[in-house]
């Protein structure tokens, strides 16, 4: 083989195989949502972002200290609408670092579905701080920016959306597939949405209260959530409901209630037979 056939074979192997290599490693930034009680405000004014050509459906900016940590993010626009950024400092309460650092450099960056920029910052209003720098209570206005690719994340499928159980941190293009909690019983367990309220009648299975819940029972609960087929009724004829139990009132089951029987004859050949007679006393 040709050497240096052979040196610009190695050389692009290498080179798309260092390509490979550097779109793996790409890390999207992920909005947050803190409150360290010590933030300055930047606004990205009216027509900023328009010239970028955004293509996403939810792009943002994060403010960074530049190690991968974030301490602030915000949707942005598209057409170039004005968006505001909350930029948080360091609180001084934890140990925690979970913001900035008075003075400290802020770097920011934007992510447009699988693109990940860099921004440039060229120009900012003199009225106000300056956007690269965090002061506690600051405003700062930028006026101008460029941005640089940083990296492109292959395009995967999957569920885009954070507040969904099965949020896919690495999908790009949303399928469709999110899936959600309901808020009441529902629970997210490694993406995956739990049901427990397994009868679905409203009442978290481990809220459940067993019991009889059928109001004309005579043992009918009214703190019974799922009846568990223990419901008892009174015959309407002898039988009674005393404190949920029913009490059998025709002990012989002749079909006369024991307050009602009449002891005698009932032996029609017997000279002393009596025709009202219920119990025969012998």
């Amino acid at each position: 083989m040709n050497f240096n056939k052979f040196k610009l074979i190695l050389s692009l192997f290498f080179s798309i195989g260092f390509i490979l290599e550097a779109q793996e490693d790409c890390t999207l930034p992920q909005q947050v949502q803190i409150n360290t009680g010590s933030n300055m405000t930047v606004f990205v004014q009216d027509g900023v972002t328009s010239s970028l050509g955004l293509t996403s459906s939810n792009p943002y900016i994060v403010a960074t200290d530049g190690s991968g940590n974030v301490f602030g993010s915000a949707d942005i626009s598209s057409d170039g609408s004005q968006s505001s950024l909350s930029v948080w400092g360091d609180d001084a309460i934890t140990t925690e670092v979970d913001g900035f650092s008075s003075n400290g450099s802020i770097f920011y960056q934007i992510i447009d579905g699988n693109l990940l920029y860099d921004v440039n910052i060229l120009g900012f209003s003199s009225s106000f701080q300056s956007p690269n720098n965090f002061i506690a209570n600051g405003l700062s206005s930028i006026t101008s920016i460029e941005v640089i690719l940083n990296c492109e994340l292959p395009n995967l499928d999957g569920c885009t959306d954070q507040s969904a159980c099965n949020y896919n941190l690495n999908a790009t293009n949303d399928d469709g597939t999110c899936e959600y909690a309901d808020q009441i019983c529902d629970s997210c367990v490694e993406g995956i949405v739990v049901d427990n309220d397994s009868d679905n009648d409203g009442v978290c299975d481990n809220d459940e209260v067993l019991g009889c819940t059928d109001q004309d029972a005579c043992n009918y609960s009214e703190f019974a959530t799922d009846n568990d087929g223990s419901c008892e009724y009174a015959d309407q004829i002898c039988d009674s409901c005393v404190e949920g139990i029913v009490v059998d009132n025709d002990s012989d089951n002749d079909g006369v209630c024991d307050n009602d029987e009449v002891l005698g004859c009932t032996d029609q050949d017997a000279c002393n037979y009596s025709e009202f007679a219920t119990d025969n006393d012998g």
